[in-house]
C-alpha cells in the first residue's frame, strides 16, 4: 500500500502542473498570434491586421465598406469636427 503524500509535496506537485498548464496556454496564444500575423499583408499601410478574404479585397480596392445596416450618414464625422486644432478655449 502507498503511503499518503505530505501536504507540502502535494502542493508542489499541483504548482508544477499549474505552471505547465500556464506555459502551455501562453505558448498556444503566441503560436496562434504568429500564425495569424504571418498570413496578414502588413505592407498596405491600412489596419495593422487584415485577415485574407472579402474584407482584405475591399481594402485593396479602396472601398470603405460599411457594416450591414449602417448608412453613410451614420458613419460621417460629427458636424464641426475639423482636422486643424483650434486655439480657442473649450467651453466649460
Amino acid at each position: 500500500m502507498t503511503e499518503p503524500l505530505n501536504p507540502r509535496t502535494a502542493q508542489k506537485r499541483r504548482n508544477v502542473w499549474l505552471g505547465l498548464a500556464l506555459f502551455g496556454f501562453v505558448a498556444l496564444v503566441g503560436l496562434t498570434t504568429v500564425l495569424r500575423l504571418s498570413q496578414a499583408d502588413l505592407s498596405k499601410g491600412g489596419f495593422y491586421y487584415i485577415a485574407p478574404g472579402e474584407k482584405a479585397k475591399a481594402v485593396e480596392a479602396g472601398t470603405n465598406a460599411l457594416p450591414p445596416g449602417m448608412t453613410a450618414e451614420q458613419a460621417a464625422p460629427p458636424p464641426g469636427l475639423t482636422a486643424e486644432p483650434s486655439d480657442a478655449e473649450p467651453p466649460e
